[in-house]
């Protein structure tokens, strides 16, 4: 064997690696051995080989005392690195949980332990299940410190008392398995992207039941990401196309409050309005009518024409409106990603709002427009009706459920649409007592209103007018007709009202977009500039380099707004080969890759962004 000076002192450094590694595992700071750990296989990487032989014969150098104390030193690099790798064999595989729970230390490194390196502290979900004990409140505590800001505590009823005592607001305490689920379903803007589960001594439920209903909130939370996602470049260019309809429109904003304690009808698609649609004649100017777009033909069928029509799916919808005279209505609320050809429609005011992606821009006005909901616009619309402080809120066509074979009321587009394969559907309880076929996803904004129901019960009366459909726990079930004569007696001026709302310093806000996108796109171009030099490097000799790069190349990407829905999956993917690279030479092929599609995104964002400015005049 050659001796390789290099070698043996890249040998050195690795087995004094190790000798920390060991110390940091006697301290029982595991995030400290999870850095050492990354240490040792970057140094690896810059070895021949991953096995260290300490045998050195048949050369010269072993006849001399330099040789021998030489062999002494690779023997003892050897046993070191051997030493310290049985300490993490037996470190990965350790079991003294409940000896860790007795001390501050040792709860503080079972959360080094339980949480990934890349979870995200304000948005990634943390879900506890546990008897009530003083170590339990402190894994929590600690996990506040820490910044985590999505803690759910699954316990029993004669727990709750004590921990909502103890806890703080970042801290949800849960007593059934469908609590869970509906709280989980409301993250509508910002989903977990992963969650941790931590099952302790005296839970009420198992680790496997708990992960499978905790997995079906958050895939639900994130069915409108997934399919932003799955149509990143559509949303993208729609939402910016937009930009110029934002400035020229006034926002949401104008309605807050606008019609506090005024009644509200909201005006959903299922087959049960056919049952009592014609009765909404009888309230105009009397009770703000709201439709969602599948009711709008159904209302027109029966001359009815609804004084707020409201849209925040990107599809062109168009057709939901041909042959209504839409110029009657009262307003037209669009949603900030919605087709642009629904601005073209001949109504009187338009309003807009944040639909997830424009945050940024309504921020230029100081507004918060996001409507929230659950991935439906019947949810977004009744969101809408709190935010205006209209009461009573009644719903009408929501029927949450199949009648008979059907989705949709028989005047709706696609109102013959038909269920075809009923096996994957379950029974709920109905309007009337009875019971009605439903679907998960139904199941889902079932689980949404009874939610929100609760929450807003004390101050709004919320009636369920449907006349058929499924039951919401949480509101008072009503025939509408009874609803009418109970509740709905004053005229008001509607018209008048959303007119004079809609008034809008179009001007300002058309500069102040201007000026945003000017900014912005300065900065892409200078990312380009970065990416291309990055792309042109050979690959750096030192893991700190290396590091640098990449937490320049993260920090672009986290400023750039819209490259998140763009080619997100690739980009995730590339960024977790990062994570897991062994060798300086695959991580930075996987920073490279990173920056290529980055560069791809950014550049189409580039497009639209010159694009829309362009179209702001």
């Amino acid at each position: 064997m050659k001796f390789d000076k290099k070698e043996f002192n890249t040998r050195d450094l690795l087995a004094k690696e190790y000798d920390t590694l060991k110390y940091f595992i006697r301290l029982g700071f595991d995030d400290r051995v999870r850095k050492s750990v990354k240490e040792i296989q970057l140094i690896i990487s810059m070895l021949k080989i991953d096995t260290f032989n300490a045998k050195i014969s048949g050369t010269e150098i072993l006849n001399t005392p330099e040789g021998v104390l030489l062999l002494k030193k690779i023997k003892d690099q050897y046993r070191r690195i051997e030493e310290g790798r049985k300490s993490f064999d037996k470190w990965k595989s350790r079991s003294y949980e409940n000896e860790l729970y007795k001390t501050i230390e040792g709860i503080s490194a079972i959360i080094d332990r339980i949480i990934p390196i890349d979870f995200d502290l304000i948005n990634d979900i943390i879900v506890l299940s546990g008897k009530i004990k003083t170590s339990l409140v402190y894994l929590i505590n600690e996990l506040i410190s820490r910044g985590l800001k999505r803690i759910f505590l699954y316990c029993n009823k004669d727990d709750t008392r004590y921990f909502n005592n103890r806890m703080k607001d970042n801290v949800t305490i849960f007593n059934s398995k469908d609590e869970l689920f509906e709280s989980l379903i409301t993250y509508g803007k910002y989903p977990p992207r992963q969650f941790v589960i931590k099952v302790l001594e005296g839970s009420i439920i198992s680790k496997d039941e708990l992960k499978n209903y905790v997995q079906s909130g958050v895939n639900l939370a994130n069915s409108q990401l997934i399919m932003t996602v799955n149509r990143g470049d559509f949303y993208t260019k729609q939402t910016i196309h937009n930009f110029s309809e934002i400035a020229r429109y006034s926002s949401i904003i104008s309605l807050e409050s606008l019609f506090e304690n005024v009644p509200c009808i909201l005006v959903g698609g299922g087959p049960s309005l056919d049952i009592n649609v014609e009765l909404l004649k009888s309230v105009k100017g009397k009770a703000l009518i709201i439709a969602i777009h599948r009711s709008v033909k159904t209302l027109w069928k029966f001359n009815i024409i609804p004084d707020i029509v409201i849209v925040c799916d990107p599809m062109d919808l168009s057709m939901h409106f041909e042959d209504v005279p839409m110029n009657k209505i009262g307003a037209f609320i669009l949603g900030s990603s919605v087709n642009p050809n629904l601005f073209k429609i001949n109504a009187p005011v338009f309003f807009t709002f944040d639909t997830g992606l424009t945050e940024s821009i309504y921020e230029l006005f100081n507004e918060d427009t996001f409507l929230g909901g659950a991935g439906t616009v019947t949810t977004v619309a009744f969101n809408l009706a709190l935010f205006m402080k209209c009461n009573p809120i009644m719903l009408v066509g929501q029927d949450l459920s199949f009648k008979g074979d059907r989705y949709y009321s028989s005047s709706a587009v696609n109102g013959n649409k038909k269920v075809v394969d009923k096996k994957e559907y379950f029974k709920v309880p109905s309007w009337d007592g009875n019971e009605v076929l439903t679907s998960n996803l139904f199941k889902a904004w079932i689980s949404w209103y009874e939610l929100t129901a609760a929450s807003y019960n004390d101050g709004f009366k919320l009636l369920n007018c449907t006349e058929g459909g499924a039951y919401i726990k949480g509101m008072e079930h009503i025939k509408l007709s009874d609803a009418i004569d109970k509740y709905v007696k004053e005229d008001v001026d509607l018209e008048g009202l959303l007119k004079t709302a809609s008034k809008c310093k179009s001007k300002q806000r058309t500069k102040l977009i201007k000026d945003h996108l000017k900014i912005i796109l300065q900065y892409i171009q200078n990312t380009l500039i970065i990416i291309f030099t990055i792309q042109k490097m050979e690959i750096p000799k030192s893991i700190d380099k290396l590091n640098k790069l990449e937490n320049t190349v993260f920090e672009l990407y986290s400023k750039i707004s819209f490259i998140r829905i763009l080619n997100i999956i690739e980009l995730k993917n590339a960024k977790e080969e990062i994570l897991y690279s062994k060798t300086i030479e695959d991580k930075f092929k996987c920073l490279l890759k990173v920056c290529n599609i980055m560069q791809s995104s950014i550049t189409i964002i580039k497009k639209y962004y010159t694009d829309s400015l362009r179209r702001l005049k």
